[in-house]
């Protein structure tokens, strides 16, 4: 089942014209990732498809049901989950009440089973759950993210920049756990600047550059494109040889 589609999407900040008429498919079960420098367009085209930059035009689907000019409240019980950049944590409150704030709008029977759900998937939050959140590292900071957004009935997650500040050990562990979502079912879109990570974790890519879709493929693929590595992405082929890549 295809879990969203873009199609000819269209979306402005005031007078300033963003997405060009982007277009784009996930099917549901895969990681796909949005990549491009900085000012692209990445997002953009994350808040539009959760409402936050409502498009002027164009159809947002996702599994099935159009979706523009719904409300965010409305794409969120659908099963669609933000994990926005910069995190947006509340720093004095603890760990579980971080998490348990996402479960308000969740609808749950048993919340306790749901919280171990997190839990299992990120244990270091388990023996913290007790800790004021301003006192967790930048990974850490991220795993609460991530796993509020994984309460509840999620089927699809919008992930911004979820490696921005962090060092290249928290890089892979947040790597790892976009992995782990996956395997438990989850869809995922990430938009993200770190080259590496996304080709390892990534089954497909789209890049944007002003806002317009210009290229599309496997890491195999993007690994092969030495003019759109340095054209689109800023890199040469020496910053990502070796590099062990999912082998979709």
């Amino acid at each position: 089942m295809t879990a969203l589609t873009l199609e000819e999407i269209h979306s402005y900040y005031g007078s300033s014209h963003v997405l060009h008429g982007l277009s784009l498919e996930v099917e549901e079960g895969e990681v796909v990732c949005l990549l491009g420098r900085n000012g692209a367009g990445k997002t953009t085209t994350i808040r539009s498809i959760i409402g936050l930059t409502p498009p002027s035009s164009g159809k947002v689907t996702i599994f099935g049901r159009e979706m523009q000019g719904k409300k965010p409240y409305e794409i969120f019980r659908t099963g669609v989950r933000l994990i926005p950049q910069g995190r947006h944590i509340f720093p004095m409150l603890t760990v579980e009440e971080n998490l348990k704030l996402a479960l308000v709008a969740a609808e749950l029977k048993d919340e306790k089973m749901e919280l171990e759900k997190a839990y299992a998937m990120f244990p270091v939050l388990k023996e913290k759950r007790q800790d004021k959140s301003r006192t967790l590292s930048g990974g850490q900071l991220q795993m609460v993210a991530n796993a509020r957004a994984l309460l509840g009935p999620a089927r699809l997650i919008l992930m911004d920049e979820p490696t921005e500040g962090l060092s290249p050990i928290l890089i892979e562990q947040i790597g790892q756990s976009i992995l782990e979502m996956k395997q438990s079912g989850k869809t995922v879109l990430l938009a993200e600047q770190h080259l590496q990570m996304a080709l390892t974790v990534g089954d497909r890519h789209y890049i944007i550059d002003n806002g317009h879709p210009v290229f599309q493929g496997t890491s195999k693929d993007i690994q092969a494109n030495e003019e759109v590595k340095a054209t689109y992405l800023g890199v040469s082929k020496k910053h990502i040889t070796g590099m062990q890549t999912n082998s979709c």
